[in-house]
């Protein structure tokens, strides 16, 4: 609305952009948490999704989302990219946390899977700045929009003096 008011169309018209995106991030959550609440109610379908008191391995977290119609698409190599399976392993007691939808971030090929989430050659193909690129190639589009979004907003807010 500042930006209508101001004039600055340019503004509006990313932030009418934002918006979209924040629609689309909440349709991903009503289809992952949402619809494992719908399915098996508010104890079953979070002890399901969450998997409490089950197994923590990606597996098994994969089989209790198919069991509960959510569904990580079709093709393509997942991994995940705030909390590696690196990491995990080193502390297991992140399993829970990390073994959840909101950390997987699908490629498009299990090449680029492998350069841009773990730096590795794949059929002789690799590339020595895969660190700088990480944050751009293997973290979701919904973290991405949310730290653009966010960084817009607090550059107005100063420059508004709010």
């Amino acid at each position: 609305m500042y930006s209508i008011e101001d004039g600055d169309n340019w503004s509006a018209a990313f932030h009418a952009t934002m918006f979209v995106s924040d629609a689309f991030l909440a349709n991903s959550i009503r289809k992952g948490l949402g619809k494992a609440i719908m399915s098996k109610g508010l104890y079953g379908g979070t002890k399901n999704y969450f998997g409490i008191g089950m197994s923590h391995s990606y597996g098994a977290s994969v089989s209790r989302w198919k069991k509960l119609g959510i569904s990580m698409g079709s093709g393509g190599s997942k991994g995940h990219w705030m909390f590696t399976q690196k990491l995990m392993e080193q502390y297991t007691w992140l399993k829970p946390i990390g073994n959840q939808t909101w950390n997987l971030k699908k490629f498009s090929s299990h090449a680029k899977h492998m350069r841009w989430g773990h730096g590795q050659t794949y059929y002789r193909k690799g590339y020595a700045y895969w660190r700088f690129a990480y944050p751009v190639m293997a973290t979701p589009s919904w973290l991405k929009a949310g730290v653009v979004s966010g960084g817009f907003r607090g550059i107005q807010s100063y420059n508004r003096d709010d």
